[in-house]
């Protein structure tokens, strides 16, 4: 399990319990919330994603893109389309669906990636339980995906599940390669 950790200086502590008792939360709530949406030096600023001319390089740096369907209630599917050198061109909500699953269909997730031109893609999902680790279905959707990608020229490079506490990325699981594999 990844925990995201981190320190702060007294006077940090103070403006973030000042922050947080004016949005009617805990320190610990904000502390959290703010590191998911990258304000923590820690997790990577999306903006600076975008204008390196290295793009995108780890599913940390996209934890800002995902800030917004954390904390949701309902999964939401989300798909990233990137340019040849992996810079974002748009990131897009595909479906939401219930508390504990969404239906999602290759048709939807590539139909805006086809418009874009784009030349890679990473999609993603929030588990509102809490619980980031990929489930069948989840595992079964990204091969459906994979083999997509490949059909259309458009290689689906990670899944990423977050939630308000932590996330899980293929790659980094070794799902990726896993799913690589089995349609060789």
């Amino acid at each position: 399990m990844k925990k995201i950790t981190f320190s702060v200086t007294e006077d940090q502590h103070e403006k973030i319990k000042a922050t947080a008792e004016a949005e009617g939360l805990s320190p610990a709530q904000y502390a959290k919330r703010q590191t998911i949406i990258g304000v923590n030096s820690q997790t990577a600023d999306i903006s600076r994603v975008r204008e390196s001319p290295r793009g995108f390089n780890s599913p940390q740096a996209l934890l800002g893109q995902l800030a917004h369907i954390a904390e949701k209630a309902q999964e939401h599917f989300v798909a990233i389309t990137m340019d040849s050198k992996n810079k974002i061109i748009a990131n897009r909500i595909i479906t939401i669906g219930l508390l504990n699953s969404s239906q999602v269909h290759p048709r939807e997730v590539f139909a805006d990636a086809i418009t874009d031109r784009a030349a890679t893609m990473i999609v993603a999902h929030n588990h509102p339980s809490g619980d980031c680790y990929p489930s069948p279905e989840d595992i079964a959707i990204t091969k459906r995906l994979v083999q997509t990608g490949e059909i259309i020229g458009i290689p689906v490079r990670d899944h990423i599940i977050i939630s308000a506490d932590e996330y899980k990325s293929f790659m980094e699981l070794g799902v990726m390669g896993n799913i690589q594999r089995d349609l060789d």
